[in-house]
């Protein structure tokens, strides 16, 4: 919140900076998995070489790699793929553009869309 209000930019302005609103939807997704799923949930970062998932979520033997586009997309990414390959079988979301809307993820707590 304090980065989007420090920024100067109307919200119109935000949307069309793709980097800027890429980060900006990254910001709010990993906020709200925190929020809903501390202290069940542990949360994460993947990233191997050139492939990486925006996050990870794992209660017990449960995981979900969760990738996040705000922009053009379509279809899961190679780090989805990876992550998978590494570590087993998983739930694999896109979140935002060519997946979940953004909203609909937002209503369910990260407990949720554990796989």
């Amino acid at each position: 919140a304090l980065v989007s209000a420090g920024s100067g930019y109307t919200y119109a302005e935000a949307r069309a900076d793709r980097g800027y609103w890429g980060r900006m939807v990254e910001s709010v997704v990993g906020a709200h998995l925190y929020n809903t799923g501390y202290p069940d949930c542990k949360l994460y970062y993947w990233r191997d070489k050139s492939r990486e998932v925006d996050f990870v979520i794992e209660r017990g033997n449960k995981l979900t790699a969760i990738e996040v586009k705000s922009g053009k997309a379509s279809g899961y990414t190679s780090g989805l793929d990876g992550f998978e390959h590494e570590f087993g079988l998983c739930r694999k979301l896109m979140v935002g553009t060519g997946g979940i809307p953004l909203v609909e993820f937002l209503s369910y707590s990260a407990e949720h869309w554990l796989g």
